[in-house]
This record gives structure tokens, C-alpha cells and sequence, in this order.
């Protein structure tokens, strides 16, 4: 059931009991409980090239072993904060932020990480590109059928929508909760629910809003991930990552960052061990120069 509402968030309960061959009543008796406790969080992410003024940064902060948790719970917490995760060495976290503008990216990397004691380093890089692996994934837990059921005409981009000024209160909205009603949004925006309705298509249409839903991997059986970069030459960016229409299972997302004098994609991966990493041959990722993985154990937002 969670793999139908990753794969479809604002589905109706209906339509994953449609999916699913059970009834609606089972279906809002056992997945509404889901999202009251934490279990399942709906949620949308902004494109940051539809919002020019977002800037997108990856960090990798060195922390003290015995307040790592606090400080990943921290960061966690922020509305900015894309992803958390705490790394196998268990001295070291990988996040991602979606910042504000200068401002907010400045007071983050010169102010609010330099004041925290727990934290001894970082490095900074600017997300190039988001390749559009996890739109659809589901772990691999749905049949082709099913995503057709859920996602039954999945209709090309259109371009994207010129910026009205309801859309920050509908993102906003959404963010604290996707699953919110286009009542709730309408008041929230001061319109009426058709045109929250219609803006909202316009925006997930126009890819300039994902509409996602966070849960704990272990639920779905992925005990293992693990996070994989991979420096590749410039400019081969598109033939490394591969086709955005045959995505793998086992690649949850693929952001692509700077790092100096060359580019990198940073694979999440659920492999069944953590050594299957490790055996994997280069020569599948053409213009391979050099790869480091960690294991993710800890996931905090």
C-alpha cells in the first residue's frame, strides 16, 4: 500500500483500492492511520529551475560522532532541507537544501553551521541537475500494470506555468502537507477550491512541483542504501546518468553536483548488500574517473 501512494500521493483512496484489488474501506482503514502517525508524510518539492530564485546546494558535514544525531534532527527540521542522511561512518551527514536565495545559503554556510560545536567541517556543492529517476519509483514493489492503474496516461510536460501570486500560500500548503483538500488550499490561497485546483495541475503539469511521498525505507524492505558518487567527465553527464525512461529499481534519485574541475552524480541506491556495491564493474557507467560510496544508516528527513 505505501509503494501505491509513493507512487501516486494525491491518489484518491479509491483509485489505490482499484490497484490494489480491496475494498476503499480497507484501504482508508489501514493507509489513513499511515499518515496520522508519521509513518507516511505527503509533501511536494519545488523544481528549482522553475523558481530561479532557489538556489540548490549538496553538504557533507563532518560532525562530532556523539551529536550527530542532534544535529541531523536539526537540519531535519528545516522547511528548506530536501533530504538527511546520516552516513556509515557515523561521523558524517549528506544533506541537500533547496536555500532561499544568497541570503539564506549565506546565513546557513557562515552562520548557523560555523555556530554549532558539533560540527567540525563541510563541503559545499552546487546541484547542476536533478535527472528525473525517482518521479516514479517505487521500489520496484509495483508491477507496470499498477503504475498504469495509478498513473494511467501520464501526459508530457507542458511548459511551465507563468508564477501567479496564490502559488507560494498552494506550495507552502502542500509542503506541510500534500494531501491537503483544494478546500483547505483555496482558504489558504484566498481563491476558490476550482482555482486551486486548476493552478495546482497547472504547476505538477508544468514540472514546476513534485508531489511526493517520504516514508521509511526498512518498511518497504530496503534495509540497505547506500549513497554512491561518481566523478564523470564533463559534459557526459546525460549518457552516465542513462535513460530518464528506463529508470532502475535500485536508483531512488541521481543529482548531479560541481565538485572542483569536474562533475558528479550522486546515486541512492537500495542494493540487497552493501558489498554488491563494492563488486558492481565500472564499465556500465561510461566516462567513469573515480567512485566513493557510503552506506546511509540513518535517513532523518
Amino acid at each position: 500500500m505505501a509503494a501505491s501512494l509513493l507512487a501516486s500521493p494525491r491518489a484518491s483512496w479509491r483509485e489505490v483500492a482499484r490497484c490494489l484489488g480491496l475494498s476503499e474501506r480497507t484501504v482508508v482503514r489501514r493507509a489513513a492511520p499511515l499518515y496520522t502517525d508519521g509513518t507516511l508524510r505527503a509533501t511536494a518539492v519545488r523544481n528549482p529551475a522553475c523558481f530561479p530564485h532557489l538556489i540548490p546546494i549538496a553538504l557533507r558535514i563532518r560532525c562530532r560522532p556523539n551529536k550527530i544525531r542532534h544535529v541531523a534532527h536539526a537540519l531535519a527540521r528545516r522547511t528548506d532541507t530536501v533530504w538527511v542522511d546520516i552516513l556509515g561512518g557515523g561521523d558524517e551527514i549528506s544533506t541537500i537544501f533547496f536555500l532561499d536565495g544568497p541570503d539564506a545559503r549565506n546565513t546557513l554556510l557562515l552562520r548557523d553551521l560555523p555556530a554549532t560545536d558539533a560540527v567540525g567541517s563541510w563541503t559545499a556543492h552546487s546541484l547542476l541537475r536533478v535527472f528525473p529517476t525517482a518521479f516514479r519509483w517505487t521500489a520496484g514493489l509495483l508491477s507496470p500494470q499498477e503504475l498504469d492503474q495509478l498513473i494511467p496516461c501520464p501526459a508530457p510536460p507542458t511548459a511551465p506555468a507563468p508564477p501567479l501570486g496564490i502559488d507560494t500560500a498552494l506550495i507552502t500548503a502542500l509542503t506541510e502537507d500534500g494531501r491537503t483538500s483544494y478546500t483547505e488550499l483555496a482558504r489558504r490561497a484566498g481563491t476558490t477550491a476550482l482555482t486551486a485546483r486548476r493552478r495546482l495541475d497547472a504547476l505538477v503539469r508544468g514540472q514546476a512541483v513534485r508531489l511526493a511521498t517520504e516514508v521509511d525505507l526498512a518498511l518497504l524492505g530496503a534495509h540497505t542504501e547506500a549513497l554512491l558518487w561518481i566523478a564523470v567527465r564533463p559534459g557526459a553527464l546525460q549518457e552516465a546518468a542513462g535513460s530518464p525512461n528506463c529508470p532502475r529499481p535500485s536508483i531512488r534519485a541521481l543529482p548531479c553536483s560541481t565538485v572542483p574541475g569536474r562533475q558528479r552524480t550522486a546515486r541512492r541506491l537500495r542494493p540487497p548488500h552493501p558489498g554488491s556495491v563494492a563488486r558492481r564493474p565500472r564499465s556500465p557507467v561510461p566516462h567513469w574517473r573515480s567512485t566513493c560510496w557510503h552506506t546511509c544508516w540513518n535517513d532523518a528527513a
